[in-house]
């Protein structure tokens, strides 16, 4: 499945450059419309503090892919607000 290489490189870029995350999982993929872009969403845990006992945050990113080359065009944190 193309999605499978499509979130196989949004992994292999976030751990390039954050290699600490950790728990990296795939939360949401969307092929646009027009069929040129994968939108990838990956969560991932990073230690905020050196203290072990201090919980993991998990943050999230959006990656945007070209569905032919499976370049990466962007990469986005994705924040929620608080209600």
């Amino acid at each position: 499945m193309i999605v499978v290489k499509a979130v196989e490189v949004a992994s292999e870029y976030l751990k390039r450059y954050f290699p600490d995350v950790k728990n990296i999982r795939m939360e949401e993929f969307e092929l646009t419309e027009d069929k040129e872009f994968w939108f990838i969403t990956l969560s991932y845990t990073e230690q905020t503090s050196p203290d072990k006992s201090v919980q993991e945050n998990t943050k999230f990113k959006i990656f945007k892919i070209e569905n032919e080359t499976f370049l990466v065009f962007s990469m986005k944190t994705k924040e929620f607000k608080s209600v």
